[in-house]
């Protein structure tokens, strides 16, 4: 079959991450035991079946030691390595792109069974999953459920600040250790760009978090308003500024946690609030089965300058930073 309900092969793949089979016969030792990936793969499988997900799954090398099972989302926005004619942030393909790791999504399979019960694949966030465009965002937000502290009354899609006129849901509300959380969860595959072309080249731009406007019109008492992003790019001083602007035009908003997992880096999280000691109380980050996680893209060779010119509607804040760089000063 060679694919996600393929029971044999999932678990195969899992047994072996994430090395291949001459790494591990050089004594590189796989991540799970067998019992586990035998446990993770029955979850995984069962699951699948239920959604009728049959996506096609494969072993795809990262590197010289690395082998890692994957399968191919089809239908995402990324892909596109022969069309001349689509932008080139869709001239790519790799992990969380156009291909999802077996791995992570058996993991996301087991928080969704423990937060949202047996039956999840039945709740929307379930039935989203078979949407290619759809699939990595929400793959996202049943993990960002991991790298907290004592979680529980798990609530998905509620509107807390509806008493306030707040329309829009939030991703996720929880308690960690009693705390009351609303955490919207951002996944921002177009990353890929600025760490590949570097920030001279791809710099975060202010419309960055636009899709969390009007998410927190107001601030519940003693809850947390936070904002969790993936980034498949390293942080840099563009990111930053953006989420500290971010923050200070919003100060219904308490924090922005963002989990990096650049290809090749090991995934790290980084906390901006002026809040950020009471988040860590709650905050455990990841565990050592995120940290072991690798991305992997394949893109277009071409030079930076060729690959993303500058909009006109970027020039303003591009002089800006330019005359900083080279002068110390934006006047």
């Amino acid at each position: 079959m060679n694919n996600l309900i393929d029971l044999p092969l999932v678990r195969t793949a899992i047994r072996q991450y994430p090395w291949d089979h001459e790494a591990r016969a050089r004594g590189q030792i796989p991540f799970f035991t067998e019992a586990e990936a035998d446990e993770r793969a029955g979850i995984l499988v069962k699951d699948m079946r239920k959604i009728g997900c049959t996506w096609p799954v494969r072993g795809q090398p990262i590197d010289e030691q690395r082998t890692v099972g994957i399968y191919e989302v089809p239908d995402t926005d990324f892909g596109e390595m022969n069309k001349e004619t689509v932008p080139e942030v869709q001239k790519v393909e790799g992990l969380g792109l156009t291909w999802g790791c077996i791995v992570r999504l058996s993991k996301a399979c087991v928080l969704a069974r423990r937060f949202f019960g047996p039956n999840w694949t039945a709740t929307k966030i379930g039935r989203g999953l078979m949407n290619g465009t759809d699939h990595f965002s929400l793959i996202e937000e049943i993990l960002w459920l991991g790298p907290w502290h004592g979680v529980s009354h798990v609530q998905y899609e509620e509107k807390p600040f509806a008493a306030a006129g707040g329309t829009k849901p939030i991703d996720l509300r929880f308690d960690s250790c009693g705390q009351k959380i609303n955490l919207e969860v951002k996944y921002r595959p177009r990353d890929w760009a600025r760490f590949v072309d570097g920030e001279k080249f791809n710099t975060v731009m202010p419309s960055y978090f636009d899709d969390v406007q009007g998410k927190f019109p107001t601030r519940n008492l003693n809850e947390l308003n936070l904002v969790g992003v993936t980034v498949p790019a390293l942080i840099d001083k563009s990111w930053r500024i953006t989420a500290e602007n971010l923050l200070q035009g919003m100060p219904t908003l308490d924090g922005v946690v963002v989990w990096v997992c650049p290809p090749g880096y090991q995934p790290s999280y980084e906390i901006h609030s002026t809040k950020k000691e009471l988040i860590e109380l709650f905050f455990k980050g990841g565990d050592a089965e995120d940290l072991s996680y690798r991305g992997f893209t394949r893109f277009v060779q071409r030079k930076p300058e060729e690959r993303r010119a500058y909009r006109a509607s970027e020039a303003a804040s591009v002089i800006a930073r330019i005359a900083e760089e080279e002068w110390g000063t934006n006047k």
